[in-house]
């Protein structure tokens, strides 16, 4: 199955958009009552407009979303910004309706949408991110689009900080309550019979924070229920009861929480705790140092938790020098794909790669992939149990390491940057007629080869004048505006320059 793309929509994309917006809708009660009486064609020139309108707003983000060339789906999301009191102004009856008759398609059912998509306004006066569409053809339902569209500002506002809203149907709960929204007031409802509904959701951040012994409880339980179904849990701790293996985790987590070198830290969306991290800043191996001794909740397999811990020390032992390492990272059964468990492990890269440290973490085959897209890589045999059951595999992340280019470096970089830029919109047009085996890169010249200065000036002038013929069009990234939300917060804006 193609792979489902999203990127900001284009104004060429604005009549696509309309129709699918249509065809969503076409079953719901409220464009039945509101929009029933609308032809396509004024339905789709009406929603063109205020689309056209949106991408060009700088406070709000059309995103489309595209399977194998076609759009299949879009979202509009208003994004943080600086909330300005608009002034009341006195309007006629005449005005009023007028008003109405730009706002909504020809015949629309003016005073019902006016009355009812009136009552949407939340009244949040706080910088937040606002889904006002989300939709998908009713002929690619269940690609993944609808939620690629909405990971995208769920993301955005977990980086930024800020809470989410939106109005959901009676179907679009279940979804909206899996990326983390929760049902807030209550219910919207329009229509003489009340049979228009939308239910208010919100969604706070995505924060990390040091666990606290309170919740310890609520981290303890997380692990056993999110590490249950694996061989690795069953052999160990498969005949623990649960209150046993609790109240042992409980007793390793207080002294976690008074360690030097650990960092005990949660994920937390609102009062939820979503997963944890234990991460550990370790020194290689010591002369002398020998394997500390564990003590195992009652009903433990104890040969195979000493033969896997065994193997582990084993393992560790051959680490050499400063370095830090994932002990555990665990994420609540209830909240998984929330970007809990890859935000947990970035913390630690983080800090690792700030001081120039390797990381180092032991991960199930099921999780390789998570932490080979994170940079990782393996590093060494699995590192099996006492039977050999079950076994996990070393993997490390090594520090980036920033230092001047040296002679010897500069045929791999001009390598590196022919490939990096092949098919480019720049390349096809600047060098149309020179081929990847070439390797005509300038890096490539060796260092004491002289230049001729004037010849290199007429090249580039000859490749300037062939882009323009070409009229070959680019994108930009404008900057952030200032004002454009909290301390500055403004959304990245593409737009084109001749």
């Amino acid at each position: 199955m193609a792979a489902v793309t999203i990127s900001p929509a284009n104004p060429s994309d604005v009549s696509r958009l309309a129709e699918i917006q249509r065809l969503a809708f076409a079953p719901s009660r409220i464009n039945q009552l509101i929009f029933g009486q609308v032809t396509p064609t004024d339905f789709d020139a009406s929603a063109s407009a205020r689309l056209l309108k949106a991408i060009a707003d700088p406070v709000q983000a059309v995103w489309k979303a595209e399977k194998e060339g076609e759009i299949v789906g879009f979202a509009l999301w208003g994004t943080p910004h600086e909330h300005v009191e608009e002034p009341k102004v006195e309007e006629t009856e005449q005005q009023r309706v007028e008003k109405l008759k730009k706002r909504f398609p020809v015949g629309a059912n003016y005073e019902l949408a006016d009355s009812f998509f009136g009552s949407l306004d939340l009244g949040i006066k706080t910088p937040h991110y606002h889904l006002g569409v989300l939709v998908t053809d009713p002929s690619h339902q269940r690609t993944g689009a609808g939620t690629a569209l909405l990971r995208w500002g769920c993301t955005q506002a977990d980086k930024e900080g800020v809470d989410a809203y939106l109005e959901a149907s009676d179907v679009g709960i279940p979804v909206y309550q899996k990326a983390g929204f929760k049902l807030i007031r209550e219910p919207i409802r329009g229509g003489s019979d009340n049979s228009m509904v939308l239910y208010p959701m919100h969604r706070s951040p995505l924060r990390l924070t040091r666990a606290t012994s309170a919740q310890l409880p609520t981290i303890a339980t997380i692990h056993r229920t999110a590490f249950a179904p694996t061989l690795w849990f069953a052999s160990l701790w498969g005949n623990c009861s649960a209150e046993a293996f609790d109240a042992w985790f409980i007793a390793k987590g207080r002294g976690w929480l008074e360690g030097k070198e650990e960092h005990f830290i949660v994920a937390m969306r609102g009062e939820d705790v979503l997963g944890y991290a234990l991460w550990e800043e370790k020194q290689g191996p010591e002369e002398g140092e020998v394997e500390r001794e564990t003590s195992w909740p009652v009903g433990t397999n104890v040969a195979v938790a000493d033969g896997f811990n065994k193997d582990m020390h084993k393992y560790t032992s051959t680490i050499v020098g400063r370095y830090w390492h994932l002990h555990f990272l665990a994420t609540s059964p209830l909240f998984q794909r929330s970007g809990a468990g890859k935000a947990l492990i970035q913390w630690g890269i983080d800090r690792a790669t700030k001081n120039g440290l390797s990381v180092y973490l032991e991960g199930g085959s099921e999780a390789l992939p998570l932490y080979q897209k994170l940079g990782f890589t393996i590093c060494g045999a699995p590192v099996a149990g006492i039977d050999g059951s079950f076994a996990d595999t070393p993997v490390v992340l090594h520090p980036v390491v920033v230092s001047p280019a040296q002679t010897e470096d500069l045929a791999a970089l001009a390598t590196l940057h022919r490939r990096a830029f092949k098919g480019s919109p720049h390349k096809v047009v600047m060098f149309p007629n020179v081929k990847d085996d070439d390797r005509l890169s300038s890096l490539e010249r060796p260092p004491n080869e002289p230049v001729d200065q004037t010849r290199e000036r007429g090249k580039a002038l000859d490749c300037r004048r062939q882009t323009r013929r070409r009229s070959a069009r680019f994108w930009s990234l404008c900057p952030r505006r200032a004002g454009g939300g909290q301390a500055g917060r403004g959304r990245d804006r593409p737009a084109f320059f001749p």
